[in-house]
């Protein structure tokens, strides 16, 4: 899958522990397909790690999802398709080697 809209930025801390950050903010005409970028992304991950959430508790990978418009509403996944102004979107990824090895193919398609 390639992405457009995406573009992250990786770090890696001494544990091993992977964390990548992207925030992408297009004309609003771009919102839809800004939206069905992330979410071939997070439905990607989740196929291949199971469900995001906190890696203390066992999870493969956590995500943090943040969106507001230029009017500082705030929007979730679900009800953004309807925003008719310029989207800020911030995706923050962490998690191990697996998430890690993952989003480096994506990022190479």
């Amino acid at each position: 899958m390639p992405l457009h809209y995406l573009e992250f930025d990786h770090c890696e801390d001494s544990d091993g522990l992977h964390s990548w950050d992207a925030v992408a903010s297009p004309a609003p005409h771009h919102n839809r397909t800004l939206l069905t970028e992330v979410r071939g992304v997070l439905a990607q991950l989740q196929n291949a790690l199971g469900p995001a959430g906190p890696l203390d508790e066992g999870h493969a990978w956590d995500m943090d999802l943040q969106m507001h418009d230029e009017h500082q509403r705030l929007w979730t996944l679900e009800a953004a398709d309807a925003c008719p102004a310029r989207l800020t979107l911030s995706l923050g990824l962490s998690g191990g080697t697996a998430l890690a090895d993952l989003l480096a193919g994506l990022a190479q398609d």
